[in-house]
């Protein structure tokens, strides 16, 4: 097995070449690391791809996807936040031995927040289970995704251009083709948390956004595509409420919940 890593940076050099060289330790693993400069006019030493302006999170993405798809045969995709702190030498391989051994189509390690605030959806969180748990959608600050499921993406929709909803549209469209997603616990890393957004991103006409503009804006492109289709907003929405409230302890649905209910 073979997997493209891949990270975005805008104006972070430290924090993208600090993840570089913890990911180049997984020696175990073959690996090829991707470093998009996205709109950067503080480059990383470790620079890839390059784009002149900004596209954000959602528009990285779909060039992400357009390299790993049309231009590597490896068999997995991973895209890190350059915002993250890895531990180990074996992150890699366990995080592919854990995808295969379950099946998942897509996988994240847990995430601890280096703050007192962690992350909003529960699904995320360290839960000390020892193991790889099954659930609906994975936040993406780590997503691995396995080929099969990026092949049925190919390309998110310019309304995701800001980077909220594309987590959970693929868990959406994995449910539905009766793929799985999880989260392992034998994986843990560290976010910093929102370090792009926080030093400031300019728009494609140059206006700088705050923190408040950038999430309205995100958020109100992610609303108007989920309610296009009337399956895709509820299940969209049941996700979001189940991340909200997860439990361990609570059993996963069945994955042929929607397909019963709407095929």
């Amino acid at each position: 097995m073979s997997i493209l890593v891949a990270t975005m940076n805008v104006n972070q050099p430290e924090l993208t070449n600090n993840l570089v060289e913890q990911v180049s330790k997984n020696t175990e693993v073959e690996h090829e690391i991707m470093v998009l400069e996205n709109g950067a006019t503080e480059p990383s030493s470790y620079s890839t791809h390059t784009t002149e302006q900004n596209c954000f999170f959602g528009g990285g993405l779909n060039l992400i996807f357009d390299y790993y798809l049309n231009q590597t045969d490896h068999d997995w995709l991973m895209v890190l936040n350059n915002d993250l702190i890895i531990h180990g030498d074996n992150f890699l391989s366990i995080m592919l031995s854990e995808a295969e051994e379950n099946d998942m189509c897509q996988l994240s390690p847990a995430i601890i927040n280096a703050s007192v605030p962690q992350c909003f959806w529960k699904q995320m969180h360290m839960w000390m289970s020892g193991g790889t748990r099954s659930v609906e959608w994975i936040d993406f600050q780590a997503p691995m995704l396995r080929r099969d499921i990026c092949d049925l993406i190919k390309v998110y929709p310019s309304e995701l251009l800001y980077g909220w909803g594309n987590d959970v549209l693929t868990g959406i469209i994995a449910r539905l083709q009766g793929l799985k997603t999880g989260v392992t616990d034998k994986c843990c890393i560290a976010h910093l948390n929102s370090q792009t957004l926080n030093k400031g991103i300019e728009d494609l006409e140059g206006k700088t956004l705050s923190s408040q503009e950038y999430c309205a804006r995100a958020e109100q492109g992610m609303m108007s595509y989920m309610r296009l289709d009337p399956v895709r907003w509820e299940m969209f929405q049941s996700f979001r409420h189940d991340a909200a409230n997860y439990n361990y302890r609570m059993p996963p649905l069945p994955y042929n919940t929607w397909e019963r209910k709407y095929v």
